[in-house]
């Protein structure tokens, strides 16, 4: 998922203060890039990213560690999100093993497709699920279903 598309997800994130946007971008580098950990720097580039003046990031990040209830982990190497925040975070935005499971599945399919023709409809239904168009996805695999030819001998 791009960083884009993940805040537009977020129709309050605007209003969000600085500290709360500074965790979600944490937890999309950790979630999303596989980031083990997060410095000044790529924390000052999502916020360009999407468009937003950059804050002092060298006086938040210190401050969101050193905290009584620490939103971050500082050491050699950069940050990370706080075991809370992240467990936190995850529920909240992160996809459920079984939703990534089934993603992964159906991802397989469009190569397992003989016809070219129903590849086409399976690739565009599998495009549409990817981006949560979930009513388009069901069109797109109603059409596939029936473009694709009779299976014989399965069973």
């Amino acid at each position: 998922m791009e960083l884009t598309n993940f805040i537009r997800q977020l129709p309050d994130f605007g209003a969000m203060p600085t500290r709360r946007k500074i965790c979600l971008f944490g937890w999309f580098l950790h979630a999303h890039r596989n980031a083990e950990k997060f410095d000044n720097d790529a924390i000052r580039t999502c916020f360009r990213k999407v468009g937003l003046v950059v804050p002092d990031v060298t006086v938040y990040l210190p401050r969101m560690a050193n905290s009584k209830s620490p939103e971050l982990i500082h050491d050699r190497g950069g940050y990370k999100l706080e075991r809370s925040v992240q467990i936190s975070l995850d529920a909240k935005y992160g996809e459920h093993q079984t939703a990534v499971a089934v993603t992964n599945l159906l991802a397989d399919l469009p190569v397992k497709m003989p016809d070219a023709a129903t590849k086409v409809f399976l690739t565009e239904a599998l495009s549409c699920y990817k981006v949560r168009a979930y009513r388009a996805a069901i069109i797109m695999a109603w059409n596939f279903s029936v473009s694709s030819p009779p299976q014989v001998g399965i069973g």
